[in-house]
C-alpha cells in the first residue's frame, strides 16, 4: 500500500479544462491544494481567480523539469487526447516523469490500448513505491467498481454492458468528439459470445432506462471497458453504447455513420467543427439530465440485491420460487444506475480520482488501468455532496423463448433450448435442403423477402442476438441472407396452450402461435400488418413451421405456402448444433 500527506498536494494538467476544472473544485472541497496547470497561464489564472489553486504554465509535450520543484504528492493528466499521444514512450513522457519525481500518477484516459499500455511502466511504479492509474474516470474505474461489486454473487459473467447517457450540456471538447466521430460509421471490434468481431461505430440503437424518468436509445461505440473488461472479468460478451440526449442529434449521428459505413463519406472527423456548432446551437432544447447504465448477466449463486452500492440478501418475504432460486443457481440479470441533476453530469468523469485521493492508502503501488481500486461504496460516497443518486437491483434472467413458452419450455428437448438460449449472441451452425416455389408470384414473394435459392444441400449460419427484449435472427444460406426480428407481446389473443411472439421483416410483422407438441415447436403464423395496418386474414400466408429433435440435434423444416393456394412460396429443412 502507498502512504502520502492526509491531504495530498495534487498537479492537475489541464486543470482549467471541463473535467479538470471540476475534479480541481472537488479536490479544494476535500481539503487538498491544487496547482493548475496547461499550457495557457492566462486561463489558469482566471480558474484559480474564480475557484481557488495556484496557476501554473506547463506544455507536457516540453520539458517536465519543472515537476521536480513543485514537490505534489499527485500528478493527473486530465487533458487528454490519449489517443494521439503518440508511441509508448510519448504516450506515458508524463507518467515516467511524475514516477520519476516520487508523485503518484492518474489520469482520465477513455481509451483502452492507452489504460492497459501503462503497464509499462509497473517496475518504476514499484521501485517508486508509487501508483500509475490510467482510466480513473467513469470508464473503467467506476464501471469496473460496479461490475466487481455485481460480480461477487456470481459464478460466471455471460455479459456485461455499460451504457453512458450524457445530458445535452455534458462537456463537447475538441478532443471528445474527435474520438467518438473517428468511430462512427467505420468498423469497431467488440468481444461478443467468445470471439472478437467488428460492428459499425454508431449503430444497433437500443432503449435505454433509468430511473423510469430518463429513456434514450443508446448506440454501440468503443469505449475502454469494451477492450479492457473480456479479460479481466472473464466476460463471454463486453457492449459498450453511448446515447446522446438531443434526439435529432442522435439520429443525425446515425444516419451520418451509415453513409459513411457505405463510403458515401470520409471519416466524420473532416467535420468535426460544423457539427460542434450544429450541437452547441441545440443545446438549450435538450434535457440535461443524465445517467450511466451497468448491466451484468451471469449465472447467480443465490438471489440478491444491490443497495448503495453494496450486493445485501433480500428481506425475509421471498416467495417460494425465490426460496428455490436461492437453493439452485440461475441466471441472473443484475443493473446499476446512476442518474445525475442538471449540472451534476460533468462532475461523474472526476469521481474516480476523488475517491482515490481519499483513500490513497488503500491503492496498491504498481502501473495498471484503473479497474477494481476500490470498493464500490467508496465511490457512491465520494459522490455525496453532488446531485447523483445511485441504485441497484438483481433479478432473475429469462431467454426469450423462455419467457414466452413459459411451463412448455421445459417440455423441448435440450437440443432445442440450447439454440433458444440467448444471453447476448449465439451462432449456430448446419445444413440444409431448400426448395423455392416455381409460379411467377411465390417467386417475386420469395425474392421481397430474401429467401434463398433451392439447392439440395447447402451450409447453413444462423445468427440469434439478443437486443432488450427481442432477438435479431440472420440467416445466411451459403451467402444469401436474410433477418427477421422475434419479440415477445403483451397481448395472449390465443388459447393457454399456445404462446405469442412476433416476427418481423422490415415493414411486415407477423404474430406467430408458439405451442409444444409431442417434444416439437411449431409456429403457426396468426396475424399479420404492415405499417401498423391488419392484413386480412385470407391473404396471410400459412406457415407450417417446426423445429424437433433427431439423434440429440436440433433440426428444422419451414415451410411458407402462399394464399389462395398459390402454392409454396419457400422450404428449408435440415439441421443446426
Amino acid at each position: 500500500m502507498t502512504s502520502a500527506k492526509s491531504t495530498p498536494h495534487v498537479l492537475i494538467i489541464g486543470g482549467y479544462g471541463e473535467f479538470g476544472g471540476r475534479l480541481a473544485q472537488l479536490l479544494q472541497r476535500d481539503g487538498m491544494s491544487v496547482v493548475i496547470a496547461g499550457r495557457d497561464f492566462n486561463k489558469a489564472q482566471q480558474f484559480c481567480s474564480a475557484n481557488g489553486g495556484t496557476p501554473l504554465k506547463l506544455d507536457i509535450t516540453t520539458d517536465l523539469s519543472l515537476i521536480d520543484t513543485l514537490e505534489v504528492d499527485v500528478v493527473v493528466d486530465a487533458a487528454g487526447p490519449f489517443q494521439s499521444y503518440g508511441n509508448d514512450k510519448q504516450r506515458y513522457y508524463l507518467a515516467r516523469r511524475a514516477l520519476e519525481c516520487g508523485a503518484h500518477y492518474l489520469d482520465l484516459s477513455d481509451d483502452g490500448n492507452f489504460s492497459s499500455g501503462i503497464a509499462c511502466l509497473n517496475t518504476l511504479a514499484k521501485q517508486k513505491q508509487r501508483f500509475a492509474l490510467s482510466g480513473a474516470s467513469s470508464t473503467p474505474a467506476l464501471s469496473g467498481a460496479v461490475v466487481m461489486a455485481l460480480q461477487k454473487n456470481l459464478c460466471s459473467i455471460e455479459k456485461i454492458e455499460t451504457s453512458i447517457l450524457p445530458g445535452s450540456r455534458a462537456p463537447q471538447g475538441q478532443s471528445v468528439m474527435s474520438a467518438i466521430l473517428d468511430q462512427v460509421g467505420n468498423p469497431v471490434p467488440f468481444w461478443r459470445d467468445g470471439a472478437w468481431e467488428q460492428h459499425i461505430g454508431w449503430s444497433t440503437p437500443v432503449p435505454k432506462r433509468i430511473n423510469n424518468t430518463l429513456c434514450r436509445n443508446a448506440n454501440l461505440i468503443n469505449a475502454a471497458d469494451a477492450v479492457l473488461f473480456p479479460e479481466h472479468f472473464n466476460a463471454r460478451s463486453v457492449i459498450f453504447r453511448a446515447g446522446l440526449a438531443m434526439p435529432i442529434m442522435h439520429l443525425s449521428l446515425q444516419w451520418l455513420g451509415t453513409l459513411r459505413s457505405f463510403g458515401l463519406l470520409p471519416n466524420l472527423t473532416k467535420f468535426i467543427s460544423p457539427l460542434r456548432w450544429f450541437a452547441n446551437r441545440l443545446v438549450p432544447f435538450g434535457s440535461d439530465n443524465g445517467g450511466m447504465l451497468v448491466e451484468v448477466i451471469g449465472e447467480c449463486k443465490s438471489a440478491s440485491i444491490l443497495i448503495d452500492g453494496q450486493l445485501q440478501e433480500p428481506k425475509a418475504n421471498k416467495s417460494a420460487t425465490e426460496e428455490t432460486l436461492c437453493e439452485d443457481s440461475y441466471l441472473a440479470s443484475s443493473t446499476w444506475c446512476l442518474s445525475a441533476e442538471p449540472g451534476q453530469g460533468p462532475f461523474v468523469p472526476t469521481i474516480a480520482i476523488r475517491a482515490i485521493l481519499r483513500n490513497i492508502h488503500l491503492v496498491p503501488t504498481g502501473a495498471r488501468a484503473c479497474i477494481g481500486e476500490l470498493p464500490l461504496s467508496n465511490y457512491v460516497q465520494a459522490m455525496d455532496d453532488l446531485g447523483i443518486d445511485t441504485h441497484g437491483h438483481t433479478k432473475a434472467f429469462n431467454y426469450l423463448f423462455a419467457d414466452v413458452l413459459g411451463e412448455q419450455w421445459h417440455a423441448l428437448p435440450e437440443s432445442l433450448r440450447n439454440t433458444h438460449s440467448v444471453i447476448d449472441k449465439k451462432t449456430l451452425k448446419g445444413y440444409a435442403k431448400i426448395t423455392r416455389g416455381t409460379s411467377w408470384v411465390t417467386k417475386l414473394i420469395a425474392v421481397m423477402f430474401r429467401f434463398p435459392a433451392s439447392a439440395d444441400k447447402v451450409s447453413v449460419e444462423v445468427t440469434k442476438t439478443r437486443s432488450a427484449d427481442s432477438e435479431v435472427w440472420v440467416r445466411n444460406f451459403n451467402g444469401q441472407t436474410f433477418k427477421s426480428t422475434l419479440s415477445s407481446v403483451a397481448e395472449r389473443p390465443l388459447p393457454s396452450t399456445q404462446q405469442c411472439i412476433r416476427e418481423q421483416f422490415g415493414l411486415l410483422k407477423f404474430l406467430l402461435g408458439l405451442h409444444v407438441d409431442r417434444n416439437a415447436l411449431h409456429f403457426p403464423v396468426v396475424s399479420g400488418s404492415c405499417l401498423g395496418i391488419p392484413i386480412p386474414t385470407a391473404i396471410l400466408p400459412t406457415s407450417n413451421t417446426r423445429e424437433f429433435e433427431k439423434d440429440g440435434t436440433m433440426h428444422f423444416c419451414v415451410e411458407l405456402l402462399a394464399p389462395f393456394k398459390l402454392g409454396l412460396i419457400v422450404r428449408y429443412e435440415g439441421w443446426l448444433t
